[in-house]
């Protein structure tokens, strides 16, 4: 963890040099300075700077809305940007705010089934997700399902498995159970040790949790930790606290 940091760090910091050898230049090409404020922007929130990451994020997009229009794929991108360091900050309403526009502007621009629109949808359900609100998150999971057509990739099997995390949470345990399983067929895509495919696993063990089949929950657990244990120290810390949570079911009898 120490390490990937220390190279967000540094790619910071060569992006900031990079930047400001490029805006001392008598005529700056436009288009790489906006590719580095844009990276820049990027890294500070992958780093934990929220509050700096937002600031850039509405910079980056009211000058994307000036030059190129409130309704360019651009400053669609930008509010996406704008939405997730919102959510970072726990400031809900632009968060929530930006994903719609920026869902409104890619389907404007590209049509109903682009993975841009995908995307926005997604953030979304994140957002209705982080603020306990299932039912919000159902509605956008299902969204972003409409949104990805007749595709079948792993953008899909992450809608599916979003949407199969919404319909648990809701109390519905063997629905999700089904859209775990047709996640897991979109996730055959990815290699075997992809983190969709783990966060796929550790979702049909809740599902099983939830439904008393404890055996099976130990399994798919099991397996997800197997996988997880090459890194990605938050979603291992989530497998650990299902994995507790089936050893006090198997203590309590069920």
């Amino acid at each position: 963890m120490l390490e990937a940091r220390g190279e967000l760090a540094s790619a910071l910091s060569h992006c900031s040099e990079s930047l400001a050898v490029l805006e001392a230049a008598d005529e700056p090409d436009a288009t790489l300075r906006e590719r580095l404020r844009t990276a820049i922007q990027g890294l500070h929130f992958e780093l934990g700077d929220y509050e700096i990451a937002l600031a850039q994020a509405i910079a980056l997009r009211d000058e994307a809305e000036r030059e190129r229009g409130p309704s360019h794929p651009r400053t669609g991108g930008m509010h996406l940007n704008v939405g997730r360091a919102a959510q970072a900050l726990r400031q809900y309403a632009l968060a929530e705010s930006s994903a719609l526009r920026a869902a409104e502007i890619f389907r404007a621009a590209y049509g109903e089934h682009h993975r841009w629109v995908v995307s926005a949808w997604m953030n979304l359900g994140a957002l209705r997700q982080a603020q306990d609100d299932a039912v919000g998150a159902e509605a956008a999971a299902r969204s972003a399902l409409a949104a990805c057509g007749e595709r079948r990739d792993a953008a899909t099997a992450r809608v599916l498995h979003n949407l199969a995390e919404a319909r648990r949470t809701r109390g519905h345990a063997a629905e999700a159970l089904v859209l775990e399983r047709v996640a897991s067929i979109e996730s055959e895509v990815l290699p075997v040790d992809h983190l969709q495919g783990v966060r796929t696993l550790h979702s049909r063990g809740n599902a099983l949790l939830d439904l008393g089949r404890l055996d099976e929950a130990a399994r798919a657990l099991a397996e997800a930790r197997r996988v997880l244990q090459r890194g990605g120290t938050t979603d291992l810390a989530a497998i650990d606290e299902s994995l507790a949570r089936l050893e006090r079911l198997r203590a309590a009898g069920r």
